[in-house]
């Protein structure tokens, strides 16, 4: 068998970590408590922490200005001037609208909580975004981005891939 570099190593011995951890919690198991690293509510134990590329679906709010054209000259000159006009400004509107449209969107690499209650995401600003467990709707493994999308009721979905691990 051939040495493995060192992400392939890391990335053994996570996927060696995750089989022994199915195979505890299929037997009825719990995972084992890790040291907080978050403010944690009254019951809840912290199973792991973990730095993520995140990426949220979320839409934006995109400006853009039209207008404020001058045009001097003749009829002919002026009427093709106000034409360029209303086609620059419907260009510009239609670029807006697509940068403000739906989309994932690059958080950045973020601190990840696990707890036996809630999944804890950093956004952009360093506050931790909460997303119940029991609110879980599905858990989609995107292999070509080693990333998985959670989607959970009343929330936006949310993407985790792991740091380094592109392809």
């Amino acid at each position: 068998m051939p040495e493995l570099d060192g992400w392939q190593r890391e990335a053994q011995m996570a996927w060696d970590a995750m089989g022994q951890l199915i195979d505890k919690v299929s037997r009825g198991g719990q995972p084992d408590p890790d040291q907080p690293t978050v403010a944690l509510r009254a019951g809840e134990i912290q199973y792991g922490a973990l730095q993520v590329e995140a990426q949220a679906f979320n839409s934006a709010t995109a400006e853009y200005t039209t207008g404020g054209y001058g045009f001097g000259g003749g009829l002919l000159f002026v009427g093709a001037g106000m034409a360029a006009g209303a086609i620059r400004d419907a260009n510009m509107r239609r670029r807006a609208e697509q940068e403000a449209a739906a989309q994932w969107r690059f958080v950045g690499l973020v601190a990840c909580a696990v707890t036996n209650q809630r999944l804890l995401i950093q956004n952009e600003e360093g506050q931790w975004q909460g997303y119940p467990l029991d609110t879980l709707v599905s858990l989609t493994p995107e292999l070509a981005a080693w990333a998985l999308v959670l989607a959970f009721e009343d929330q936006a979905p949310c993407a985790c891939a792991a740091r380094g691990c592109h392809g």
